[in-house]
């Protein structure tokens, strides 16, 4: 049973695969073109029923039974005196009748309200019985008229009475021949065909120079996308659309570049940066084995370099994990409410050490208790590497001022030095990766270029912003604010 159905269910997906696979195949310029055509044809097609429909209801008006009975009115009336069905043998009503069936290039016959045919003006119903739809809702004191289209005539059946709202105790029926009025509108008819079939092919004409208009941007954008690898931009030509698809395409264009030129030169720093602690120990190992009877001290020293070199090459791997953890998502926040004031205690005392080292006067100032929603280890994380480069980019005998606050819905954490400050042209690039200002004293002081980029991702992912402001020998102030309440608490963060 399980098998029946699941034929049955794959059934709809295999058609459904294969219109996809079709209208895959098909051009906008074509679905244009047919559906341009398509309406020209039903338009085409509509206005020719209605003027057909219109011609044949004028058919009908030609000879309505109001002009037939305003004819027949008096001798309606003479039937009457007469007697009916003695009327037959008033020869001169007779022959008015006859006259009028002429005239009217038609025939009537005269019934009772048995369908019994009294008079015949063709002769050969006269005593025979007429029975008709029209005849039968005549008696019922319905005028009624009918157009047989096949044989182009025309049956026009009146009732007789003895007054409004009597029963009616005959029918007259006209029979009268269409035939001249359906040959015009044979005619007219041909007539609109051709019309309507010219009308056609002048749309069919223009649906192809339409579509072909419409199609030819888009064909052109399409085979730009072919040499998309190229330096010249897409032209930014045609409709609104298209060229806002090139314009937007020319821009992701520039975005993948930028992306291409940061992906090569994070991989060549990456490289240079993990190069360089190995090239050091292997030129501290080749000194040791060049000599033969080295001095304990000797290998002590060396040693001692060796396992610096590991230490930073040990930190840099640590780094780059930690960045591409986040590029992944999946380095998960583990968002709580933490007492803010604390930690930034505790990050001060990481770096007071160095601080003293060169007389630089650390100064914490907090104006209230402040919770958050945060990432405790996280937020350690980026406050150490900020923290640590004041201290370091600093001057002997200067000073780092850390200050927090916050309002209804952020904190604020405000961190000044008296450092060496940084150019305004490298303001723009102090997040990126391994980017340094000074390479030469970055080395020295052990930098590797990636902490601001942690501190900003990190900061990032608590939905928070970082911005900066220096100037050269006047220091720098970075400036933090981060949401109290986050609203990304427990869930993966999206680099």
């Amino acid at each position: 049973m399980n098998r029946h159905i699941s034929r049955r269910s794959g059934a709809p997906v295999i058609i459904l695969m294969t219109m996809n696979k079709l209208f895959g195949r098909i051009s906008i310029g074509f679905v244009i073109f047919l559906l341009l055509v398509l309406v020209g044809f039903v338009g085409s097609v509509s206005v020719c029923v209605g003027l057909y429909v219109s011609e044949k209801r004028s058919i009908a008006d030609t000879r309505s039974a109001e002009q037939l009975e305003d004819s027949l009115a008096s001798f309606i009336l003479k039937m009457k005196s007469e007697g009916f069905p003695d009327f037959v043998s008033n020869q001169s009503l007779i022959e008015q009748i006859n006259n009028l069936a002429y005239l009217h290039e038609g025939r009537i016959l005269i019934c009772g309200s048995d369908f019994r045919v009294h008079y015949d003006t063709g002769f050969t119903y006269t005593g025979k019985y007429y029975i008709s739809n029209a005849a039968m809702a005549a008696i019922k004191g319905k005028k009624t008229k009918h157009i047989d289209e096949n044989k182009h005539f025309m049956e026009l059946c009146i009732p007789l009475s003895e007054g409004p709202g009597d029963p009616s105790i005959g029918v007259i029926a006209i029979h009268y021949s269409l035939e001249p009025e359906f040959k015009l509108l044979s005619k007219k008819v041909n007539r609109y065909i051709a019309y309507c079939t010219a009308s056609l092919v002048l749309l069919i004409v223009a649906a192809l120079f339409v579509s072909i208009r419409v199609s030819k941007p888009i064909r052109n954008l399409s085979n730009a996308f072919v040499h998309l690898s190229d330096k010249d931009p897409l032209p930014v030509k045609g409709y609104r659309e298209i060229s806002e698809i090139a314009d937007r395409t020319n821009q992701l264009r520039l975005t993948l570049s930028e992306i291409d030129q940061s992906r090569q030169a994070f991989v060549s720093n990456v490289s240079h940066e993990l190069k360089t602690p190995m090239a050091s120990m292997k030129v501290l190992a080749d000194s040791l084995l060049s000599e033969e009877d080295a001095p304990v001290e000797m290998y002590r020293e060396f040693l001692q370099d060796i396992n610096s070199e590991i230490d930073r090459e040990n930190a840099i791997i640590s780094d780059l994990l930690l960045l591409v953890g986040m590029d992944r998502n999946n380095n998960k926040l583990s968002f709580k409410n933490t007492h803010i004031n604390p930690l930034i205690e505790i990050v001060l005392n990481r770096i007071t050490p160095m601080a003293a080292t060169q007389s630089i006067e650390v100064v914490y100032e907090n104006f209230r208790d402040v919770y958050a929603d945060i990432d405790e280890n996280k937020l350690i994380i980026a406050l150490t590497n900020i923290f640590d480069n004041a201290v370091k980019y600093n001057r002997p005998g200067g000073y780092v001022h850390v200050t927090l606050n916050n309002d209804i819905s952020n904190l604020y954490i405000s961190v000044e030095d008296s450092g060496i400050g940084i150019p305004e042209e490298s303001l723009p690039h102090l997040f990126e990766r391994f980017y340094r200002v000074d390479k030469a004293r970055s080395r020295s002081t052990g930098g590797n270029g990636l902490g601001l980029s942690i501190s900003y991702e990190i900061i990032k992912a608590h939905l928070g912003e970082i911005k900066v402001y220096s100037r050269i020998d006047e220091g720098t102030t970075f400036l933090i604010r981060i949401p109290l309440k986050n609203t990304a608490k427990d869930t993966t963060y999206n680099a």
